[in-house]
């Protein structure tokens, strides 16, 4: 069986949060990584009348919303080629499927219009599903998720940002996706000295977390925003 056959992949999916931080003044996209087009579909749905050009080396993926795209570029970033600048470039949940994200993010910063903005999407390596696997679990990799089989790099907050920043932009901000309600609600709760205890019952290994610390461990992905520099 394939990598690919191993992986649930959706023929839906939209990332909602990061597509609310696209500026309302944007007008033009370059959407890197963009699977089944759920950016284009929702920009559109949304009114956006601007240019939205995908990357997505997969072709088939993107076919049925290939309506919402001036321009679809079946190929890797790093044979992505055009003198075009993008008020916005989004990257949803790839970083993490790359071998070298970090020349990936080198290599799209000229792209960036002078006042353009990076806006980047990864999964948080410090959240439960994670530990509980990988670190109290027998390691298995499952066909979505966090601990997705194809993820082959893993970012916590301090790491995607520091990646950015290297890559030569300059951090705005950095905004946090929960889960679930009751994740959001534990994790906005004022720090107390206590501890929270992360237990695989299937193991019997468990982590002792300080609750200060619940929003790096509850935080399900990260969203930064970032400037050329």
């Amino acid at each position: 069986m394939s990598l690919q056959e191993k992986t649930a992949y959706s023929a839906v999916y939209a990332p909602m949060h990061l597509i609310d931080h696209v500026p309302l003044n944007a007008q033009s996209i370059l959407d890197v990584g963009a699977g089944p087009g759920g950016v284009g579909k929702v920009l559109r749905n949304r009114g956006f009348a601007g240019r939205i050009v995908a990357i997505e080396p997969v072709a088939e993926r993107i076919a049925p919303n290939a309506e919402n795209y001036n321009e679809l570029h079946a190929c890797y970033i790093e044979d992505f080629k055009t003198e075009q600048r993008f008020d916005v470039i989004m990257l949803a949940d790839v970083l993490e499927h790359l071998h070298d994200p970090w020349q990936a993010l080198q290599s799209l910063r000229p792209l960036l219009s002078a006042e353009g903005l990076l806006l980047v999407q990864v999964p948080n390596v410090m959240h439960p599903d994670f530990l509980l696997n990988f670190v109290c679990g027998d390691a298995r990799y499952v066909p979505a998720g966090i601990c997705d089989i194809t993820h082959i790099r893993w970012f916590n907050r301090l790491s995607i940002i520091r990646a950015v920043e290297e890559a030569g932009y300059s951090v705005k901000a950095v905004s946090r996706v929960y889960k679930n309600d009751q994740e959001r609600s534990t994790a906005n709760q004022p720090a107390s000295g206590q501890l929270m205890r992360l237990a695989n019952p299937q193991t019997g290994r468990e982590l002792l977390i300080p609750a200060h610390d619940l929003p790096d461990y509850l935080t399900f992905q990260y969203i930064v925003s970032a400037e050329p520099t």
